[in-house]
């Protein structure tokens, strides 16, 4: 268990220290906005339905990219 609570600290350390954390944020983050840029004039509101509906699709590719060796 110890060994367990170790691995959990340092992990988000070193993804963090990393650029490719805030990149991959980033990128999940514009193409969050484009779907949401793209359905707010298509419903006429700003409903969240549509962009819950896709996040499972865009973390699908975008997970990959967040998981490597890093250290």
């Amino acid at each position: 268990m110890k060994n367990t609570m170790r691995i959990t600290r340092k992990e988000p350390m070193a993804y963090f220290a990393s650029p490719i954390a805030y990149v991959v944020i980033a990128a999940f983050m514009a193409i969050m906005g484009h779907f949401f840029r793209l359905i707010v004039p298509v419903t006429g509101e700003a409903f969240m339905r549509g962009v819950f509906a896709n996040m499972a699709t865009v973390l699908l590719f975008i997970s990959p990219a967040s998981i490597g060796h890093h250290g």
